[in-house]
Formats: structure tokens, C-alpha cells, sequence
């Protein structure tokens, strides 16, 4: 839970109270926090067993689409519909199953992995790359081109550089096998 939702589960239990109580909980180890979101120690989110079925039937819609993935709007009705969906790409976010290429655009990290790997090649071939030519090399549309670039872009597999992209830090010096 966050802080926020923290303080409305306890009721008229002053901020400062709570805040001490927290503060307390950490020290001893028996709450823990990631960012702003806090937990009892060990506690591992689990789905329930439609929640699971959803989740099997993003990946598999996302591996199947390798690059190309839709954006959550885009999915088909029975995933994009389904009221869990927002909670079940958040844990699947969260255990590294799926990459969020953008708040509502996932994408399988195999792909990405194998993306990269060819980006590595074809950096070494040609250091400086269009965009057109990138499109080329991933065998994907514009539409799809953007956000897989735009988020090698954030992590470092490639860097912008005007018009064109250039390899990054975590693709200069490698082959882009652990990328």
C-alpha cells in the first residue's frame, strides 16, 4: 500500500502517529518499502488463477508479436476488456516477464534481447543508422519502430544523435549478448 492508501485504511489515526509507526516498522524489519509503495517483509504478490490466465494470454499475444506488440487499447477485446489487465501488466512488469516500452505499450524482453543483438551488428557494419534503415534491420513498421527505439534510447542500447542513432553504452564494447 502507498502512504496515502496507509493512512485512509487507519482511520483517524494522526499523520505524524502513523508516519512514526512506519518509520518503526522499517527499522525493525518487518515492512518493507519499495519507493513510495510499502509491504510486510516477504511479501510476494500473487495472482489469482484468472488473473494467471490473463497473464498467459498477454504473453503469448506479445511473443507472438515479437516487436510489433499493440499497445494495451490495441489488444484484442477479451484482453484489452478484461478489468485486470492494468493490475496483471504491472506484476508482470514487476517479475521482468514483459518490458514496458511505454505506460500502456509492453513487449517481450526476448524480442528486445534479440532486437538488440542486432542492432549490435549492424552498428558494427555502420556506425550511424536512420531511422529508415533501423526499420530495415528490425523488420518492423515505423509505428513500431519509435517506441522500441525510444526505449533503447532510455536504457542505453542506442543514443539519438540528430536524425540518427548511434550505438549506446550498453552496446559499445559488447556484441550485445548480455544486453
Amino acid at each position: 500500500m502507498s502512504r496515502e492508501e496507509l493512512r485512509r485504511a487507519a482511520g483517524g489515526i494522526p499523520a505524524q502517529l502513523l508516519d512514526r509507526c512506519l518509520t518503526q516498522l522499517l527499522a525493525d524489519e518487518r515492512v518493507s518499502a519499495t519507493g513510495a509503495v510499502f509491504c510486510l517483509t516477504g511479501f510476494e504478490p500473487a495472482m489469482n488463477a484468472r488473473q494467471q490466465h490473463l497473464a498467459g494470454l498477454l504473453l503469448a499475444t506479445l511473443s507472438e508479436a515479437r516487436l510489433a506488440a499493440p499497445r494495451l487499447p490495441e489488444l484484442p477485446p477479451a484482453l484489452r476488456d478484461d478489468p485486470d489487465l492494468p493490475a496483471v501488466a504491472r506484476h508482470l512488469v514487476r517479475q521482468g516477464s514483459v518490458i514496458a516500452l511505454a505506460h500502456d505499450h509492453l513487449a517481450d524482453p526476448h524480442a528486445l534481447r534479440a532486437a538488440a543483438r542486432a542492432l549490435a551488428a549492424s552498428f558494427g557494419e555502420q556506425p550511424r543508422q536512420s531511422a529508415s534503415r533501423l526499420k530495415e534491420v528490425l523488420g518492423v513498421t515505423r509505428k513500431h519502430l519509435i517506441p522500441v527505439l525510444e526505449y533503447f534510447d532510455r536504457v542505453g542500447v542506442t543514443r539519438r544523435d540528430g536524425d540518427e542513432r548511434v550505438a549506446g553504452p550498453a552496446l559499445r564494447g559488447t556484441s550485445g549478448e548480455d544486453t
